[in-house]
């Protein structure tokens, strides 16, 4: 059963109805001692934990974060395109990545900005494979655009907003 498939969230949306039923008609008859508290405590936080769980397979399905059962429990083997570093991580970070599908770019050679010496830069993008177009908004350090700072590198951060809703999410160009 695929982790994102329809098969899977009826099952669990079956077994939390299931279990919310059972446990409204079950928990009134228990008896007011020990035993039934613990009874009544174990069904409600096991109902309580199939909600959860189905309000994240839900969200799973709907962003995709998890493609597989690998993907969700780590096992999956991700693939590397190409490894030049050896063994040294500051040689690995020095190769330019290279292969099907990837852009040849010299190095230093960038685009030019469309707001330039703006801190905020808005990028119009699209995929040479899919099509999708999108916006990419770039929020630069200060000093970035300053000459003294050409030889410098930056760290960097991504952060996505994508998602159904969202406004021209998608489109084909």
């Amino acid at each position: 059963m695929q982790l994102t498939g329809a098969p899977f969230l009826a099952a669990v949306l079956a077994l939390t109805v299931v279990g919310f039923v059972a446990g409204a008609a079950w928990l009134p008859r228990t008896r007011r001692s020990a035993r039934g508290f613990i009874a009544r405590l174990l069904t409600q936080v096991g109902v309580s934990a199939l909600s959860l769980l189905l309000v994240a397979v839900v969200l799973n399905n709907t962003n995709g974060w998890y493609a597989n059962w690998g993907d969700l429990l780590g096992s999956g083997s991700p693939s590397v395109q190409q490894d030049q570093g050896g063994t040294h991580a500051a040689k690995a970070l020095q190769a330019r990545p290279s292969g099907p599908g990837l852009p040849a770019a010299a190095a230093g050679a960038l685009p030019p900005l469309p707001a330039p010496g703006q801190r905020v830069q808005t990028f119009e993008f699209t995929g040479a494979h899919s099509g999708l177009a999108g916006r990419v908004v770039v929020s630069l350090p200060r000093g970035y655009q300053d000459p003294a700072n050409a030889g410098r590198t930056y760290r960097s951060s991504r952060r996505s907003t994508d998602s159904p809703a969202a406004p021209r999410c998608g489109s084909r160009a």
